[in-house]
Order: structure tokens, then sequence, then C-alpha cells
């Protein structure tokens, strides 16, 4: 696996819209943060394995379609960067997905997000992730 520069931090989207994973580019890259986009379980995987990552913001929508098993295969290969794992969607989570947020203990960003949000979202969840001390904590952020 290829490693960050110094201080830089890799973040990977899954996102199936391409409209909202260019956004999320956009809003955080910077000289800090190295974004990668992934649009689909599959294709996240298979960048997984060739990158490593501090943080992945993975839309619940895109996950309940067809790749929850992205989210076991990271407990199971890469269970530290669930630490980092930031999920997105839409209103209030519904169905399959709702069970699936209760069991698991992870941050949820609601869409439409203000780009504040989402900056300070990743900025809370990457320090973190930095804190040897870090806790997982469900928290949704609106």
């Amino acid at each position: 696996m290829n490693n960050c520069g110094a201080g830089v931090k890799r973040i990977l989207v899954v996102e199936d819209d391409p409209e909202i994973s260019l956004v999320c580019s956009k809003i955080l890259t910077s000289k800090a943060l190295e974004i990668d986009i992934a649009h689909d379980g599959k294709m996240a995987g298979e960048m997984l394995e060739r990158k490593n990552y501090t943080l992945c913001l993975i839309d619940l929508k895109t996950l309940m379609k067809n790749d929850r098993q992205l989210y076991q295969y990271m407990n199971e290969k890469h269970p530290k960067l669930l630490n980092g794992a930031i999920f997105t969607g839409v209103g209030l989570v519904a169905g399959r997905s709702k069970v699936f947020m209760k069991q698991t203990p992870r941050l949820f960003l609601h869409k439409p997000f203000a780009p504040e949000w989402l900056k300070e979202i990743v900025g809370k969840t990457l320090s973190q992730v930095n804190n040897e001390d870090y806790r997982t904590n469900k928290t949704a952020y609106r």
C-alpha cells in the first residue's frame, strides 16, 4: 500500500452521485487533505487495498443498495479505519438503513449538508482519529 506524504491525510469518498462527489472533493481538498472518490463499494474495496486512508465518507444509500459488504470488509480488514467512518444520507434513515445505523456506532451527516457541516464533522473526526484515546460515538450532524 502507498502511504500519504508526511502530514497529509487521505480521505475516501464513497458516493454514487458524481455531483455530490465533486462537491465533497472541492470542499475538502486542501494542502493537508487528499481526496479519492469511489463510486461503489467494489471500487472502494480495491482502493482500500492500494492506499492508506485516514477517513471514509460513505453514502449510506449506496451502501444499502448493494455494497453493505463494504462495511463488513472494512470491519475485517481495516477495523481501525472504521473509527474514521462517516455515513451520509438523505433525511431520516429508514428501513434496512435505520437498522444498520442503530447497530453501527458511527457518525452520520444528513444530506443536504452545508459545506461548513462537512468541514466540521471531517475536522472533528480527523482530530479524534489522531487521538489515541478515541472512542467511537454515534452523532448526527444537521
